[in-house]
């Protein structure tokens, strides 16, 4: 698809790219400002929790797809870790990822090292890809998602909570 986009130029008839990615890895950054802790603490609490019921979320719906145990003080451990070093490179608060867990589970992943995996692959592609990506269209990375989100939806809970409780079922 990019290679059709960059050939036939479709981009400039309205089909949306992804358009230039800045390559190489984001700046470090260690001048933090702490004086504005006070107008930033609500905030802070509430993305907090509510990436922390995001993961604990995505994590319970794929162990009892898969029958596994979670344990949710390790995953407040990984978040609150996870974003204390991306908050060195100025990142997005990190949460469990749903479209990523997707990916992982449709393709078998059982480990961590999946995510190793994941994070060499995009180190390259930060590096040495970036100008590749220009014509990539933005639908096609959607069909991506789409297509490993729907894995997850449980047919069988989603007519069982129909037939159980409408209110749960609407939740």
């Amino acid at each position: 698809s990019t290679s059709l986009m960059a050939g036939t130029r479709w981009n400039e008839n309205g089909i949306d790219i992804v358009g230039k990615i800045e390559d190489g890895f984001p700046p470090v950054y260690t001048d933090f400002a702490f004086d504005k802790i006070g107008t930033l603490i609500s905030s802070a609490i509430v993305i907090s929790f509510v990436g922390f019921m995001e993961s604990i979320a995505i994590a319970k719906s794929l162990a009892a797809k898969n029958k596994y145990e979670i344990n949710a003080n390790q995953e407040l451990v990984g978040l609150g870790v996870a974003n204390m070093v991306g908050a060195v490179f100025s990142s997005y608060p990190v949460t469990g990822s749903f479209s990523r867990s997707a990916v992982n589970n449709e393709t078998g992943a059982k480990s961590g090292i999946a995510a190793m995996i994941t994070a060499t692959m995009v180190a390259i592609v930060l590096l040495c890809l970036t100008e590749s990506l220009y014509f990539l269209p933005q639908n096609a990375l959607a069909a991506i998602v789409l297509n490993a989100v729907t894995g997850l939806i449980d047919t069988d809970e989603f007519c069982f909570l129909w037939k159980v409780s409408k209110k749960d079922w609407l939740l």
